[in-house]
C-alpha cells in the first residue's frame, strides 16, 4: 500500500510540470479546431493526463538501487496465460466450482494484485468510449497496447537504465489490463449518463467559438509578441555589427514594421499568432481590411497598450529642459488614461469599442471551419 501511495504522490508532484508544458499545445489545438475553450472539456483532458501519469508511476515505482538489481537472479518473464489462477489453486486450494473456497481469495495478496491489474485500466476504457468516442474494437486494441507498453517498459529495465528488469513481464498482466479497459467500455453508459456527450461539447464549443474572446486574442498576442521579440533581438545584433552605439529602438522599429505592418498586409490581416488561433482582422463591414486600416490599427495598439509609456518617458528624459517636455507630459497622461479606459472596457467585455479597433474601423473574426454535421444541427 505504501508503494502505491508513494507512486500517486509522485505523480501529483509531476503533474503540474507536465500540465504547464502541455498547456500551450492544448490551447492552440482547441482554438484552432473550435475557436474556444470549454472548462468541462479541459477538466476531462487534464484528468486523463493525470490518470495516465498516475498509472505510469504505479508501474515503474518504487525504483530499486541499480546495484541491487544487478544482483537479481530471478526470472523476469512469465508467459503462461492464466498462471494467476493456477497459482491460487495450488497455494490456497482455490476451486472455481466450490464457493466455500472463495473466502480464501481475500487472504492472499496475489489475488489483490490480480484484481488491481483489472481495475487500473477501467478508467482508460471509460475515457476512450466517453470522450474519444472509440468503438469496442479500438478500445480493446488500445487497452492491450497500453498494457504492452507498460510490460515492455518493465522488460527493458526502464529503457536501459537498469542492467536487467526489476519487475516481471507477465502475460497475465496483458490479459487483466486489457480486460479492465473492456469493462470500462461497457460501464461507461452507466457512469456517464448525467454527463454531457462529446457531441454536445463540440456543439457548444463551435457556438462559443463564433465570437473571438479576449483570452483568444491574448493567446495570439502572446505568440506574436514572443516572435516579435526574437526578431528584434536578431535585428539588434545584426545592426550592432555596423554600429556599436545604435539604440534598441531602431531594430525595434524595423521589426515592428516587418512583423506587425507588412506581414498582416501581405496575409490579409493574419499574423502568426492570429493564424494559429484562427483569428483574422477584417473591416467593420466584414470585407477584407485595407492596408491603411491595418497600419492604423497596429500602430495605435502598440502605442496605447505596449510602447507608449516607455517611449514617451524616454522622450521626456531627452527633452527635459526643452519646451517640448510639458507637451510630452500631457501626451503621457493622455496615454495612461487611454490605457486605463481600455482596461476597464476589457473587464466589462466591451471589446468592440477598444480605441485601436474603433479608429481603424476593423474587428477580429473567427475563421474556424465548422463541420457540416455541426451546421446541420443548427
Amino acid at each position: 500500500m505504501n508503494s502505491y501511495l508513494y507512486a500517486m504522490k509522485t505523480a501529483f508532484l509531476f503533474f503540474p510540470i507536465i500540465a504547464i508544458l502541455l498547456t500551450l499545445p492544448y490551447v492552440l489545438s482547441q482554438y484552432k479546431k473550435y475557436g474556444s475553450l470549454l472548462v468541462f472539456r479541459t477538466a476531462i483532458i487534464y484528468s486523463f493526463i493525470l490518470y495516465l501519469i498516475v498509472i505510469y508511476f504505479l508501474v515503474i515505482l518504487p525504483l530499486p538501487p541499480i546495484e541491487e538489481v544487478r544482483n537479481y537472479t530471478n526470472d523476469f518473464v512469465q508467459l503462461k496465460p492464466f498462471y494467476a489462477i493456477t497459482y491460487l489453486q495450488q497455494h490456497i486450494h482455490f476451486d472455481i466450482t466450490d464457493f466455500s473456497t472463495y473466502s480464501r481469495l481475500f487472504e492472499n495478496t496475489y489475488f489483490y494484485q490480480f484484481i488491481y491489474n483489472i481495475f487500473i485500466t477501467i478508467p482508460f476504457g471509460i475515457y476512450l468510449r466517453y470522450y474519444f468516442k472509440c468503438k469496442f474494437t479500438k478500445t480493446l486494441l488500445l487497452s492491450f497496447l497500453l498494457s504492452l507498453f507498460f510490460e515492455l517498459t518493465q522488460l527493458s529495465g526502464l529503457y536501459g537504465i537498469y542492467p536487467r528488469p526489476y519487475r516481471i513481464f507477465d502475460v497475465d498482466d496483458l490479459i487483466t489490463n486489457t480486460l479492465g479497459g473492456v469493462l470500462g467500455y461497457f460501464i461507461t453508459p452507466i457512469l456517464c449518463f448525467f454527463l454531457p456527450s462529446r457531441d454536445r461539447m463540440d456543439e457548444k464549443a463551435y457556438k462559443k467559438g463564433e465570437k473571438v474572446s479576449f483570452s483568444r486574442k491574448f493567446v495570439a498576442f502572446s505568440i506574436d509578441f514572443f516572435i516579435f521579440s526574437l526578431l528584434c533581438l536578431i535585428l539588434y545584433f545584426c545592426v550592432r555589427i555596423y554600429s556599436k552605439n545604435i539604440s534598441f529602438f531602431v531594430p525595434m522599429g524595423i521589426g515592428f514594421g516587418m512583423y506587425y505592418l507588412f506581414l498582416p498586409i501581405l496575409y490579409n490581416g493574419y499574423t502568426i499568432g492570429r493564424f494559429l488561433v484562427k483569428i483574422q482582422v477584417v473591416s467593420k463591414n466584414d470585407m477584407p481590411s485595407k492596408w491603411y486600416q491595418l497600419m492604423i490599427r497596429e500602430c495605435i495598439f502598440a502605442f496605447v497598450y505596449i510602447y507608449g509609456v516607455p517611449l514617451l518617458t524616454r522622450m521626456k528624459s531627452l527633452f527635459e529642459s526643452s519646451k517640448f517636455s510639458t507637451l510630452i507630459s500631457v501626451f503621457l497622461v493622455f496615454e495612461c488614461i487611454l490605457f486605463i479606459v481600455s482596461f476597464f472596457q476589457i473587464l466589462l467585455k466591451k471589446e468592440g469599442t477598444l480605441i485601436h479597433e474603433k479608429l481603424s474601423r476593423t474587428k477580429c473574426v473567427s475563421t474556424v471551419i465548422v463541420p457540416e454535421n455541426e451546421k446541420m444541427k443548427d
